[in-house]
């Protein structure tokens, strides 16, 4: 079985980056693997911060038995016309289909769909990134399986490294994220240093988040964000609003203590000064607290190996069952 994984060329985020750590990661269990990148930027070359892996580059998506196809929900409907290859869509953000479907709608009066289509197909694969996508996906009729992302070595290992000295009494934030929560803890708390994490390379996040107490991310969490994750390897202290992914104890499995409800309102903001107070005046006995998170972090490149054995057994298996129907 021979794996085809499209991706946005160019593009340089969390979604882009697990796209190539599939093509490494099945590369390294020994499958035939490549990378097919589509969109306006440069389709010939593997962006600079992906080179680490091993990916092979491809320029065609073949209709052919023995080969799966791996789309994001951006390339969903790529999915549509194929005949012979098995498809596979990947929710890497079921937020961000649902945003794009209902944009669609309203430009073109009708919602675009390929869920109803590639549902009714027999021998179609979802992958979900996330219990989150996992969850969605099967209340809308799917049958997903687990394929999440992990942190890689070199940006695991900047983290730990960026620990050293000492920590400032501040709070780190990501300016994209959450900001209306954000302000409002501000504003209730203008005393306090807050950190914004913007324009910076991965080294300058590393120790920006390696020098601070806490991480706040009041964002919508549509997947397993990496960011939450990079901050506890740094040492910080992570506090995250209970949205999307951060609802459930699977994507983000860290106390309930330090998940907060901003729909709460003024009441949650208060509550959480006061633990950001708490975590700054005892960082030590809060960080404690966080050592399970950090272990899962790191045992997940093994986990998305297991993950990627999966796939490439479901994809014969459907492949298989395609071939009879």
């Amino acid at each position: 079985m021979r794996a085809v994984v499209l991706c946005p060329a160019g593009a340089v985020t969390g979604g882009p980056e697990a796209l190539h750590q599939l093509v490494h990661t099945a590369r390294a269990l020994g499958e035939d693997a490549e990378i097919v990148y589509l969109g306006d930027g440069d389709r010939t070359a593997v962006p600079e911060p992906y080179r680490h892996y091993d990916v092979r580059i491809g320029t065609q998506v073949p209709d052919e038995p023995g080969i799966v196809v791996v789309a994001p929900e951006i390339f969903a409907f790529r999915l549509l016309t194929l005949q012979r290859a098995v498809p596979a869509l990947w929710w890497l953000s079921v937020d961000w289909f649902d945003r794009h479907n209902d944009g669609y709608q309203r430009q073109y009066g009708t919602p675009l769909k390929p869920l109803d289509v590639l549902y009714g197909r027999p021998g179609v694969l979802h992958l979900a990134q996330s219990q989150y996508a996992l969850d969605t996906v099967r209340a809308r009729g799917g049958d997903p399986i687990m394929l999440s992302d992990y942190l890689h070595t070199s940006l695991r290992a900047e983290l730990v490294d960026a620990q050293v000295g000492e920590r400032a009494d501040a709070v780190a934030y990501n300016p994209a994220k959450g900001m209306d929560t954000t302000r409002r803890l501000m504003d209730l708390a203008p005393d306090l240093t807050w950190v914004p994490l913007a324009g910076m390379t991965h080294a300058e996040l590393a120790r920006a988040l390696g020098g601070v107490k806490a991480y706040v991310d009041f964002g919508e969490h549509p997947g397993r964000d990496r960011i939450p994750r990079e901050a506890a390897l740094a040492g910080a202290c992570v506090v995250v609003g209970r949205r999307g992914s951060a609802v459930n104890d699977v994507d983000v499995p860290i106390p309930q203590e330090y998940k907060v409800d901003p729909a709460e309102g003024p009441a949650a903001d208060r509550r959480t000064v006061a633990l950001l107070r708490d975590v700054l005046a005892d960082h030590t006995t809060h960080a404690a607290r966080f050592a399970s998170y950090r272990r899962w972090i790191e045992d997940q490149e093994a986990a998305f190996a297991d993950e990627t054995r999966g796939v490439f057994e479901a994809a014969r298996s459907a492949a298989t069952v395609g071939a009879s129907a």
